[in-house]
């Protein structure tokens, strides 16, 4: 971006899609994929995580929107929605979080036709949650 916005960088590792359930899907070496995000939505259960990733987010000059579980995702992207900026850059996402998953948010957002890149995370991951995230 040439006009001298901050935002956070991010290098994607894409995964083969075509890989099967139980297969080891195997990252591809890095693309040109770069995201410069401004505005963040973090949604992790974990109050400490959510907090350092929060601080060190803001710290770096981001807006970041903070809910502490899926539920609470999807309502405050409604909010924003509706208001004046409208949905933020990107949005990261806990995998495992107490009554709506980040992987159903994300189905969710993408069956509403909501295309805003979503970085999961997860400490619990495996072929099948690698396989379902790539196929959203």
């Amino acid at each position: 971006m040439g006009d001298g916005a901050r935002g956070a960088l991010f290098q994607a590792y894409v995964g083969h899609a075509a890989c099967s359930p139980g297969v080891l899907m195997q990252p591809s070496p890095p693309t040109n994929l770069t995201l410069r995000a401004r505005r963040l939505l973090i949604a992790e259960d974990d109050d400490a995580l959510r907090a350092l990733l929060v601080e060190a987010l803001r710290h770096d000059g981001h807006e970041v929107v903070e809910a502490p579980d899926g539920s609470s995702l999807l309502m405050r992207l409604t909010e924003l929605m509706d208001g004046p900026e409208g949905l933020p850059d990107v949005i990261v996402s806990d995998v495992h979080m107490p009554g709506y998953s980040g992987i159903n948010a994300l189905a969710t957002l993408r069956s509403a036709g909501i295309h805003t890149p979503v970085v999961l995370i997860t400490a619990f991951g495996d072929a099948r949650l690698h396989f379902a995230a790539a196929s959203l």
